[in-house]
C-alpha cells in the first residue's frame, strides 16, 4: 500500500512491475479475508491490462482466477464459472509456468464442482494431478490436496470405490512426508472417508472415523471452529 502511489502511476517504472505489485497487493488483501477489497483490487487489475492491450499476461489471468474464487465463496457459483472461464483462455495465451497453472485446474476444479453434475470437476481434478506428478513425481503434497476435492466429486457421482481409493492414496502420501499425524488436513481426509463409508452403508466405519475427525479439530483447531 505504501508503495502503490509512488510506482503505479510512475511512467518510468515497468508495467509489468506495476503489475506485479498490484497482484500482490490483492493476493495479500485476500490471504486478510478483505473480501471486498481484494474483489475491487483484482477487477482494477483487469482494467489496467484490457485498457494496455495486454490480456495475454499472467497477472491478468491470475486476477481473473482469484476474482473467480471470490465469487465461489460468495457463492456465485455461475458467476464463478464464467470468471475462470476467462481465467483459463488468459491463461491460455499467457505461457505461465507449470506450476501454476496445475494449481489454477484445481482451482477451476473446485469451482465447477458446484454444478451438479460433478464431470467437469472431476476432468479438471484429474489433469491438475497429472500435471502435479509429471512436475513434483508421483507423491506429491500438491497431487493429494487435489485428490480430496477429487474424492468429494467421486463420491457425489456416486463412484464410491473409485473415490475411497483417492481418498486413502491423499492419507498415505500425506502421511508420508507429514508424518502419521497432520492435523486439521487429517481431519478433512478422515470426514471424507466417513462420507464415503456411509453412502456405501457402512455406519460403524463413519461412525469411528467421524470420532477420530472431530478429535482432530478438537486439538488442532479448538471448540469454537464450525469442522469441530
Amino acid at each position: 500500500e505504501a508503495a502503490m502511489p509512488d510506482l503505479v502511476d510512475d511512467p518510468p517504472v515497468d508495467f509489468g512491475k506495476r503489475g506485479t505489485l498490484r497482484s500482490n497487493l490483492a493476493n495479500a488483501t485476500d490471504r486478510l479475508s478483505e473480501f471486498d477489497n481484494a474483489h475491487q483490487q483484482n477487477g482494477e487489475i483487469i482494467a489496467v491490462y484490457e485498457a494496455a492491450g495486454e490480456t495475454g499476461n499472467y497477472v491478468y489471468a491470475n486476477a481473473w482466477r482469484r476474482l473467480g474464487l471470490l465469487e465461489r465463496r460468495a457463492a456465485n457459483f455461475d458467476l464463478a464459472a464464467e470468471m475462470m472461464a476467462n481465467a483459463e483462455a488468459a491463461y491460455n495465451r499467457s505461457n505461465p509456468p507449470e506450476l501454476s497453472l496445475a494449481g489454477f485446474i484445481s482451482d477451476y476444479g473446485l469451482v465447477l464442482s458446484h454444478q451438479e453434475d460433478k464431470t467437469a470437476a472431476i476432468e479438471k481434478y484429474e489433469a491438475s494431478i497429472r500435471l502435479f506428478r509429471k512436475l513434483q513425481g508421483d507423491e506429491c503434497t500438491r497431487c493429494a490436496l487435489t485428490q480430496v476435492n477429487l474424492a468429494w466429486a467421486l463420491r457425489e457421482q456416486e463412484r464410491f470405490d473409485e473415490a475411497l481409493t483417492t481418498i486413502q492414496e491423499a492419507d498415505q502420501t500425506f502421511r508420508r512426508y507429514l508424518g502419521d499425524d497432520y492435523g486439521s488436513r487429517q481431519g478433512s481426509v478422515l470426514f471424507e472417508m466417513a462420507a464415503i463409508h456411509s453412502q456405501m452403508g457402512d455406519y460403524e466405519e463413519d461412525d469411528s472415523l467421524h470420532r477420530q475427525a472431530s478429535a482432530l479439530y478438537l486439538n488442532d483447531l479448538g471448540r469454537r471452529s464450525s469442522l469441530y
